[in-house]
C-alpha cells in the first residue's frame, strides 16, 4: 500500500478544510438574508414550543405576550345574515402571522405605557378604557400591529365555518357575556385573560370578555376597489373603527365570529380590549 507523505498528508488536509470554508461560507451568503431575519425574529420573540393544539408559540420579549403563530390559509368572511352588522360572504386568503394568545393584559400595557386607564383593576385582567389612537401608540412602542379585520375572524374562526369557533350555540361556561341587556349578568365585568377553553387554535377570549380593536375603518376589503391601502383612502379619518368578538355585557348574537360592530377612535369603554398580531417577513 502506498504512503503519503507527511507533507502531502497536511496539503490534502489544507484542501479539505479549504473546501468546507467555502461551501460554508457560499451556504452563508445565499442564506445571509434568512439568517438575518432568523436572528433579528428571535432577538424579539423567545421560542415557547409548540401548545397543545400543535401551533408554535412564541413570548414577545419587551411586552411578554404571548403568541400564536397561526398558518396560512382561506377563510369565508361575514354569515350573509339579514342585519346591519353582518356582510356578504367573501373567501380572503392569509399568509401566516402571529397573533397574541390571550388579550392585552393590565400589567402588560402598564409596562410599555406606564398608565393602567382600566376600570376594572386587576393585573391578569384586559387592559380597557383606551380608545384605538391609544392601542395605536402601544403597537408603534413595540414593533406590533392591530389585526386586520381579515386575520381578527380568522384567528378567530381557527378552522370552523360555524357560528362560534366551538359550535352554533354559545353558553356562560364558554365565554364571559350578558344574556341580553335587561337581565342581571352574570359576572358584570370582565374575566382574566386566561379565562374559558382556547378555541381549536389554542387561542382564548375571541369571543365575549372585552371586544377588540382592528386595524381598518369601517369598510370591508372588497367595498375598497383597487384603494387597499385604508390609510390612504380619502376619508379614512372620517371612518369609525371596527371592533369584534362582543364582550361582557353583549348579547349571544354579538359574539359571533362573523358579527361586526363599530367604534369612533377617540371613544373609551370598559367593554373594549385588543391583542395584538406581528406579521412575518415573507410568509
Amino acid at each position: 500500500m502506498k504512503r503519503f507523505s507527511k507533507k502531502k498528508i497536511q496539503i490534502i488536509s489544507f484542501l479539505l478544510l479549504g473546501a468546507v470554508v467555502v461551501t460554508v461560507l457560499t451556504t452563508i451568503s445565499l442564506n445571509w438574508g434568512s439568517i438575518v431575519k432568523w436572528y433579528e425574529f428571535h432577538q424579539e420573540f423567545e421560542s415557547l414550543g409548540f401548545n397543545q393544539q400543535g401551533l408554535p408559540e412564541y413570548r414577545h420579549r419587551q411586552t411578554e405576550i404571548v403568541f400564536v403563530k397561526v398558518p396560512s390559509g382561506t377563510v369565508i368572511m361575514g354569515n350573509n345574515e339579514p342585519s346591519s352588522n353582518s356582510s356578504p360572504q367573501f373567501t380572503a386568503k392569509l399568509k401566516s402571522f402571529l397573533i397574541a394568545k390571550y388579550e392585552v393584559s393590565q400589567t402588560q400595557w402598564k409596562k410599555i405605557m406606564g398608565d393602567n386607564p382600566s376600570h376594572f383593576k386587576g393585573p391578569n385582567l384586559p387592559v380597557e378604557q383606551m380608545s384605538w389612537k391609544d392601542c395605536q401608540q402601544f403597537c408603534e412602542k413595540t414593533g406590533l400591529n392591530l389585526p386586520w379585520e381579515t386575520q381578527w375572524e380568522y384567528a378567530c374562526r381557527a378552522g370552523t365555518q360555524s357560528n362560534y369557533s366551538f359550535g352554533d350555540k354559545v353558553t356562560s361556561e364558554m365565554a364571559n357575556f350578558g344574556e341580553n341587556w335587561s337581565s342581571s349578568l352574570k359576572n358584570g365585568m370582565t374575566s382574566p385573560i386566561d379565562s374559558f377553553k382556547p378555541n381549536p387554535w389554542g387561542i382564548h377570549n375571541m369571543h365575549g370578555n372585552v371586544s377588540e380593536y382592528c386595524r381598518n375603518a369601517n369598510v370591508w376589503p372588497a367595498h375598497l376597489g383597487k384603494n387597499t391601502d385604508l390609510y390612504k383612502h380619502p376619508d379614512f379619518e372620517n371612518f369609525t373603527r371596527m371592533v369584534r368578538g362582543g364582550h361582557w355585557m353583549s348579547q349571544a348574537s354579538e359574539l359571533k365570529s362573523g358579527y361586526r360592530s363599530e367604534m369612533l377612535y377617540w371613544h373609551k369603554y370598559s367593554h373594549i380590549g385588543f391583542r395584538p398580531i406581528k406579521e412575518l417577513k415573507d410568509e
